[in-house]
């Protein structure tokens, strides 16, 4: 024990083994306690290196040899670097039999460098020999590459001199074989251009047997291929305008056809409703008003539509006031807009012109097709109208709070019977030829519809028409 381990012990009054079982391992070890002078004194030896606790490297023997083991480690004392190894001695019988370290352990200490210096100086001698080795291999690498060297020199000499006259004759080669290619390749590029400019009659030169004219032929056969192929679109297309053609018609005498008697339904039906006194006569009444009126305007727009695709309808361009236009459009849809509860409003550019040269029925047609849509798809919010002047042209845009359309459908809203499914669904009336029409009537009269929308947030439909038309 140290010196203030020993002096606890005395001061205890308990025997040595009950006062070292209650004792930490090691305690406050520590370089600078002294070993108790009377222990020393009395000659005692410390079997039990757990309370050796002024020497550092008891700690490490204890812990390398406590499971049975052994080996080495490097620590600092009194100024040395010293290398100790310990190993468990086992013990099979009494009180150690149980213990993995026995009942101790041998260990053996030396400085490191005195450890090492066989190594070390084996290591500088070793150093030595590489050292020599390397300089003579230096030396007969240097005369190998002198002779190397030589040789090469001449054999560059040689191969230049070769290879001067092979770059000779292959340029000669080159020159004569580029001249042939290009020769052909230009007479085929040639070809090629006159077949795409549209001369379908076009064809190459394949009277040789090597890959060019192979090239030719493959050429001419897609070439012949292709003639027939325009010829036969050609014919289909005739067929396909002519049967376009006689179904407008069609349509648009079937259209008119209709119109008559439906026009009869609707005049007696508002007779009966005028005069029936029954309410459920009048209930029937305003049924059948309100159907035929439907169906009469969805024959309108497609004897519109046939009329248009069969080239038979015509524009009456004449001076017409664009505040009276607008007025009268947003006054027919008013009541609708109130009776749903939203805002109708028209906003008219403070530059904007008082008249323009455009068709009166068409244009009404144009603007109530949008006011229409624009009111039935919105629940909330309100239905915008403003007419401004842009460039040459008068736009009319009709802006609303609706459901909004995806940028994916916006060109198919345009085609011929067209929903939209998603965002407008069934529980709206619709024919699917309102915005097909007002396309084909805004080009007709030399202008162009615009849509620009956002899901949520509403819809603007914009026509761009002339202020004057050029027609005769």
């Amino acid at each position: 024990m140290d010196e203030d381990l020993y002096a606890e012990w005395q001061t205890s009054g308990k025997p040595a083994h009950q006062f070292l079982a209650e004792t930490p391992s090691f305690k406050d070890q520590s370089l600078k306690k002294k070993p108790a002078k009377a222990l020393a004194k009395a000659g005692t030896v410390a079997l039990d290196c757990r309370y050796l606790n002024f020497s550092p490297q008891c700690d490490g023997w204890n812990a390398l040899t406590e499971h049975g083991g052994s080996g080495s480690f490097v620590i600092f004392f009194s100024g040395l670097w010293k290398l100790t190894t310990a190993a468990a001695i086992p013990y099979y019988t009494g009180q150690y039999a149980k213990s993995p370290q026995g009942f101790g352990f041998v260990t053996i200490g030396a400085n490191v460098d005195d450890f090492h210096k066989s190594a070390t100086d084996t290591g500088q001698k070793i150093t030595t020999l590489v050292n020599e080795k390397d300089n003579s291999f230096k030396a007969q690498r240097g005369e190998m590459l002198n002779d190397i060297d030589n040789s090469l020199t001449s054999t560059a000499i040689g191969l230049w001199g070769s290879t001067v006259v092979m770059v000779l004759i292959v340029i000669g080669i080159a020159i004569w074989m580029a001249n042939l290619l290009t020769r052909q390749i230009t007479n085929m590029i040639a070809g090629i251009r006159s077949f795409q400019s549209g001369n379908l009659q076009h064809r190459l030169d394949a009277s040789s047997n090597d890959e060019m004219g192979e090239l030719a032929g493959s050429f001419n056969g897609m070439a012949d291929s292709v003639a027939e192929s325009f010829k036969r679109l050609e014919e289909a297309k005739e067929k396909a305008e002519e049967a376009s053609r006689l179904k407008s018609a069609f349509l648009a005498n079937m259209s008119h056809e209709l119109r008559t008697p439906l026009n009869g339904i609707l005049g007696f039906a508002e007779l009966i409703k005028s005069e029936a006194t029954d309410a459920d006569q009048q209930e029937y009444a305003d049924v059948i008003v309100n159907s035929g009126s439907h169906l009469l305007n969805l024959v309108n727009e497609i004897l519109d539509l046939s009329k248009i695709e069969a080239g038979e309808l015509t524009f009456n361009f004449v001076e017409l006031e664009i505040a009276r236009q607008a007025k009268d459009a947003c006054n027919a849809h008013q009541s609708s807009a109130v009776a749903k509860g939203i805002k109708l409003t028209l906003e008219l550019a403070e530059n904007l012109p008082d008249t323009m040269q455009t068709d009166s029925t068409r244009l009404q047609q144009v603007l109530n097709n949008l006011l229409s849509n624009a009111v039935k798809f919105t629940d909330t919010g309100e239905v915008t109208m403003s007419v401004n002047v842009i460039d040459d042209a008068i736009a009319f845009a009709i802006r609303d709070t609706g459901p909004g359309i995806p940028p994916e459908f916006h060109a198919e809203v345009f085609e011929k019977f067209k929903q939209l499914e998603t965002f407008i669904t069934r529980q709206h009336e619709g024919t699917g030829l309102g915005l097909a029409l007002v396309k084909q009537l805004v080009e007709h009269m030399g202008g162009k519809i615009t849509l620009v929308s956002e899901v949520g947030v509403g819809s603007t439909f914009t026509a761009f028409l002339p202020r004057a038309q050029n027609h005769e």
